[in-house]
């Protein structure tokens, strides 16, 4: 039996539960992040080396030729 009332409480479950230790702190490397408006640039600039026409790109891309189009104009690409 593992609790005595009708009940189970955190006491009860206390002892029959694994316990965790504190995570250690691990030294991790610096990496290097992006912001997510490079890496759409960076994507769309990809895509557009891919595809033969700007709208096989907005294709791949899943978008409406008017917002890569948008996009392009925005970012500077050509």
């Amino acid at each position: 039996m593992l609790c005595s009332t009708t009940f189970i409480t955190l006491g009860d479950v206390k002892n029959v539960l694994p316990q965790k230790e504190a995570p250690q702190e691990e030294q991790v490397a610096a990496v290097p992040t992006i912001s997510l408006r490079d890496k759409e640039r960076q994507k769309i600039m990809d895509t557009l080396l891919i595809a033969k026409t700007k709208k096989e790109a907005a294709d791949m891309l899943g978008l409406s030729k008017t917002t890569l189009w948008r996009k392009i104009r925005e970012y500077g690409i050509e």
